[in-house]
């Protein structure tokens, strides 16, 4: 899913930056640096996801900080922010489009500092809750409004996780799903966090989506 069909240019002068939770803290943007382009090009990295943060917090609300991603931003070069979230926020409650919606909101504050971001936003990967299956569903719904509402939102590119990683795209209403795939997850209590074989997994993919990001935002 994508706004235009010129594509970015990948050398020195292009700047990536990740900003999520926990699952963006440490496996994600380790294998994703390490993937063509970003590895091949010389563009600078920045990892600013921290453990437990939802939409809201990335946005500097509810005792959380964006300091991080907007000191990341570098004048002069094309600016890639990577943004994975949903799952924390989802898991708090709140409706799906309020959730959608929180995600919109950050990257309109993002942009309202600096007009040429570059962004990309993953939908959710499954989590199994036990005895919480409103939660699941929860995040097919966010999925589905930002697959729906992408462009407006302010998404340049929406990496559909699910769908492009289908080993682990599989709805999760039940634990045997993550059973079948546990190589892939860390835990076996929410299903979670992947292992690196999971980030493996999807940090492929999403460099191929990266090599095809618009070389401008629809806002410059």
């Amino acid at each position: 899913m994508i706004s235009r069909s010129a594509r970015l240019k990948w050398d020195s002068s292009t700047n990536v930056v990740v900003d999520g939770n926990s699952i963006t803290v440490y496996g994600f943007p380790l294998l994703l640096y390490g993937q063509e382009p970003v590895s091949t090009s010389g563009a600078s990295t920045h990892e600013c996801g921290v453990g437990g943060q939802t939409w809201r917090n990335m946005d500097g609300l509810d005792g959380g900080s964006s300091a991080d991603v907007d000191a990341a931003y570098v004048a002069g070069k094309r600016n890639v922010l990577v943004a994975w979230e949903t799952t924390n926020q989802a898991a708090g409650g709140g409706t799906a489009q309020s959730i959608a919606d929180s995600c919109a909101q950050y990257i309109a504050n993002r942009r309202a500092l600096h007009p040429d971001w570059i962004v990309m936003v993953l939908t959710s990967l499954p989590r199994y809750s036990t005895g919480n299956p409103a939660l699941t569903q929860r995040l097919i719904d966010v999925d589905d409004i930002m697959r729906r509402a992408w462009r407006s939102m302010g998404i340049d590119y929406l990496f559909d996780t699910r769908r492009m990683v289908p080993t682990l795209g599989f709805s999760g209403f039940s634990a045997a799903d993550f059973q079948a795939t546990q190589s892939y997850w860390n835990e076996t209590s929410d299903w979670l966090h992947p292992t690196m074989d999971g980030h493996a997994l999807i940090t492929r993919q999403v460099a191929s989506a990266l090599r095809a990001l618009p070389a401008k935002t629809r806002n410059r």
